[in-house]
């Protein structure tokens, strides 16, 4: 358990905020993970590279992370040979690779980093081959004549083949002899190969081969017999072209199977780093900062801020400020009582609590002053909110009653137990003597 629906909901927002600043849909999902460490060695860590990312991102720009491509599905069908990658997916590759290089770059070179700069030092970059297939792939997904010598001099030979066939079906079109006997004065294709459009009605003035017929039968598409071996060598050249494609395809695809493990590597480090940015981001929005960790039972949050009212003041024209509060639990206390009038504010603070404790322990800054302090309570159990349930016909006190024995026998020393009107839904003595029990 790790804390009350309402206090959980309000972290499950938090999370996609940090979300919806990602680059990469797999940082998206790796954002969509985030959840409180059980190690305060983890928190420490996270809180750190979250804090270099905000650094790096005022000091230099933020890292070119790319479009993220998820390639780990087709990573995964080159477990089986003989399949291909198509085009696309190699372009894909590229961009991929190209970014791990330009932050492994960007990273290595800053001075603000230095944890980040352990996880450049893993992105393997593996510039010879993005060189290939930029060389190879245009930004249209189409095969470039830099691709090979020996698909250029083909594309070479197809153009001048393709001129030879339409510079002898044009002289036809201009013989007088054959004056009356087209449709159209043009050259045309079907099927690959160049024909002439032919009046039904005259096609015995002109031989050749029929490939196909108008909607209305009123033109034949012919080939003439004199451009035959010319078309023919057309097709020769174009299953010619065809082949050597399959064979660079082949070829890339042969040359990312070999390194389709530090590829996978890479994404997931680059996960990271989008993960880390986008969290960098919103530390910048909140204006959060990195609290002291302390070893003992304490809390201490100078001017702190709930994050969701902070991020809807923003969005809001004209919504009223967020008014920060301080909320000081010494070492030597062990319970902190809130009171004041209604619409006073005192639920707020008690999920302001929470919410950051469990903040903290996912590796996100806190809307807080500098030299705040926090101990990293495990679990955050609460007690807010109407607990009724009419299908167990139990009151609202019962199910209060409910709740905190669950928590009393859960918690201890290192426990951030928050009650919220304890003794809701009955008479204020009874309320006031259990209170005093606990």
């Amino acid at each position: 358990m790790m804390a009350d629906s309402l206090v959980q909901l309000e972290f499950d927002k938090v999370v996609d905020l940090v979300a919806g600043k990602t680059q990469t849909p797999y940082g998206r999902a790796l954002a969509a993970q985030l959840a409180p460490f059980a190690e305060r060695s983890l928190v420490a860590d996270a809180l750190q590279e979250a804090w270099e990312a905000r650094q790096l991102i005022l000091e230099e720009g933020p890292l070119p992370l790319g479009s993220g491509i998820d390639l780990l599905p087709h990573l995964e069908h080159l477990q089986v040979e003989g399949l291909r990658l198509d085009p696309e997916v190699l372009r894909d590759v590229q961009a991929a690779l190209e970014a791990a290089t330009e932050s492994r770059q960007a990273l290595l070179a800053s001075e603000v980093c230095p944890r980040l700069q352990s996880f450049a030092r893993q992105l393997t970059p593996f510039p010879e081959l993005a060189a290939e297939i930029r060389r190879t792939i245009g930004p249209r997904a189409e095969i470039l004549d830099s691709a090979s010598f020996e698909l250029a001099g083909l594309r070479d030979s197809l153009k001048a083949e393709r001129n030879r066939v339409k510079r002898q079906l044009e002289r036809l079109l201009q013989d007088e002899g054959l004056q009356g006997v087209f449709q159209e004065s043009l050259v045309t294709d079907r099927n690959g190969r160049y024909v002439l459009p032919v009046k039904a009605d005259h096609s015995g003035r002109l031989k050749g081969f029929v490939h196909d017929v108008s909607a209305s039968g009123q033109t034949l598409y012919v080939e003439p017999a004199i451009t035959l071996e010319s078309n023919n060598r057309v097709q020769t050249l174009l299953h010619g072209i065809a082949r050597e494609i399959e064979r660079i395809l082949a070829s890339l695809t042969a040359r990312v199977r070999e390194v389709r493990q530090p590829l996978a590597d890479n994404q997931g480090i680059m996960a990271r780093l989008d993960l880390r940015q986008a969290v960098a981001r919103l530390t910048i929005e909140l204006d959060a900062v990195v609290p002291e960790l302390v070893d003992e039972p304490c809390l201490a949050l100078h001017d702190a801020r709930h994050p969701l009212l902070v991020v809807a003041g923003q969005q809001q024209e004209g919504a009223p400020a967020v008014v920060p509060i301080d909320l000081r639990l010494p070492e030597q206390c062990h319970t902190l009582i809130i009171s004041g009038p209604n619409t006073g504010g005192k639920t707020v603070a008690l999920k302001t609590a929470g919410l950051l404790v469990l903040m903290v322990r996912a590796g996100l800054p806190i809307p807080c002053a500098p030299g705040s302090q926090l101990f990293l309570f495990a679990p955050v159990m609460a007690d807010i909110g109407d607990e009724q349930s009419i299908e167990q016909s139990r009151s609202t006190f019962s199910g209060h009653l409910l709740h905190l024995q669950k928590i009393l026998e859960r918690a201890d020393c290192k426990t951030l137990v928050l009650m919220d009107e304890l003794g809701t839904g009955t008479d204020p003595g009874e309320g006031s003597a259990l209170l005093s029990l606990i």
